[in-house]
């Protein structure tokens, strides 16, 4: 697998999260040289405005993808390229849950 991060050049990201029936069309913003770790925070960051939750509430939440066996993977910074090369130049497409307080 070729390594994405830190990425080459500046990319916006359109990512299409679900919390529950709710769906939202988000974008993040992934200046050049955004390694997974940064990657990662912008994505929790951007879902949980997207949801009004909180920049608060971005540590708390579940995020998963499905993979090409249609298991649910959680979403860390170490799978973060394995959803980039899946979904190529697509939207990501992200399943949100809050962890329990």
């Amino acid at each position: 697998m070729v390594m994405m991060f830190p990425i080459s050049a500046e990319k916006k990201q359109v990512i299409k999260a679900s919390m529950g029936s709710d769906l939202r069309r988000l974008a993040v913003d992934l200046p050049a040289n955004t390694t997974a770790a940064e990657a990662m925070a912008a994505v929790r960051a951007v879902v949980a405005h997207g949801f009004q939750l909180g920049r608060e509430a971005s540590s708390g939440l579940w995020i998963k993808y499905a993979d090409e066996d249609g298991d649910l993977c959680t979403l860390t910074e170490h799978t973060l390229e394995d959803l980039v090369a899946m979904a190529g130049p697509k939207p990501w497409r992200l399943q949100v849950q809050q962890q329990a307080p």
